[in-house]
């Protein structure tokens, strides 16, 4: 365990770090599956990450470490979708931008959460904005997306003034 931070390396939870060291070599073996064309168990490997970053992003670990807990459930999501489009599964692609959307939204939402936390999930709600405007642009838009990202919209024009 650390005792000691700089400024580009906080101090995280012993919990954190091994959730997130775990996360992330999940994830590195995913993407070399990926790489090597294995879409069947990259898709398996990045589902695992995802449960396994769905459960940083909800528990004690997120106090700790929210960044870098929600910005692992963003990519988790996002490696789902492209393993989903690399399958020609279009729908389930489209579904993975919207779920870390609307995670990040729940999250930003939610009165009881803390300030930080919530400030962490409003960043990341522009990257995942940035997914599914970008899916509606080259792939059409549709019921789900729309409101996703109308959703988000309303929860973040709600809590800027709340939060700033």
């Amino acid at each position: 365990m650390r005792t000691h931070s700089t400024a580009a390396e906080p101090i995280l939870h012993p919990d954190a770090q091994a959730g997130l060291a775990q996360w992330r070599e999940l994830t590195r073996q995913a993407n070399a599956a990926f790489d090597r064309r294995q879409y069947a168990h990259a898709q398996r490997l990045y589902r695992q990450a995802l449960q396994l970053a769905a459960a940083l992003a909800s528990g004690a670990t997120l106090a700790a470490s929210p960044d870098d807990c929600l910005a692992a459930l963003v990519v988790a999501h996002h490696n789902l979708s492209v393993v989903h489009r690399q399958r020609r599964d279009r729908d389930a692609a489209r579904d993975q931008l919207c779920l870390a959307h609307e995670a990040l939204t729940r999250i930003a939402s939610d009165p009881l959460a803390p300030a930080a936390i919530r400030r962490c999930a409003l960043h990341h709600l522009s990257r995942t904005r940035f997914a599914l405007l970008d899916w509606q642009a080259s792939r059409g838009a549709c019921a789900r997306s729309q409101a996703s990202l109308r959703d988000s919209l309303s929860a973040v024009s709600s809590l800027g003034a709340a939060l700033h």
